[in-house]
């Protein structure tokens, strides 16, 4: 009980929340397909592509939007969306090019207006 007690008041950080969510959706997703209520699968095309996506969502959940995050978040978003057909693969690096020249522009004024 002292120990529940200790961690009822520690203060929870973003990144915590964010995992802790996680998992409760995966655990409730296996949950749901052990019981067959509806079919839940952990590895879907593209799967790959959240070993991109994660880290730079949650570096942008504990850090805030940084020009790096929102760059690898951008390239696995683009590679997992490719990767189900929603998105041509010949329109990967244009629309990429493109996004890294906004983040440019939009990170760089926006460092500038803060200073």
């Amino acid at each position: 009980m002292l120990l529940l007690g200790s961690v009822m008041h520690m203060k929870l950080s973003r990144i915590d929340i964010f995992w802790g969510c996680l998992l409760i959706v995966v655990g409730i997703g296996f949950f749901g397909d052990s019981l067959q209520l509806w079919n839940f699968e952990f590895f879907f095309r593209g799967w790959w592509t959240l070993f991109i996506i994660v880290p730079s969502l949650c570096s942008m959940v504990e850090d805030g939007v940084k020009r790096s995050n929102l760059i690898g978040f951008s390239i696995g978003g683009l590679l997992l969306l490719s990767s189900w057909n929603i998105l041509s693969a010949e329109l990967v690096v244009p629309i990429l090019l493109m996004i890294m020249g906004v983040v440019l522009i939009v990170v760089r004024s926006s460092e500038k207006e803060d200073e």
